[in-house]
């Protein structure tokens, strides 16, 4: 990894364009669902995903403040 992307953590979010484009290729279960995010970053396109197909969100991720944002947003 280069040196920006270390400092980063690997960290690139997902933009909200493609978030919508991925919800189109996902049909919302017949009862509330779980959608598991193992990269979290902030927690804001699990949270999108989540609400427009009515799942319970869940997720991981290494940077404790980004980690604290994702709790109070999912």
């Amino acid at each position: 990894m280069r040196p920006p992307a270390i400092e980063r953590m690997g960290y690139y979010p997902t933009d909200e364009p493609v978030v919508e484009i991925i919800r189109t290729y996902l049909k919302p279960p017949s009862e509330r669902g779980r959608l598991f995010d193992p990269c979290a970053g902030e927690g804001k396109a699990a949270s999108s995903l989540g609400n427009a197909l009515n799942c319970e969100t869940w997720g991981v991720e290494l940077s404790p403040e980004r980690a604290g944002k994702a709790q109070n947003v999912m």
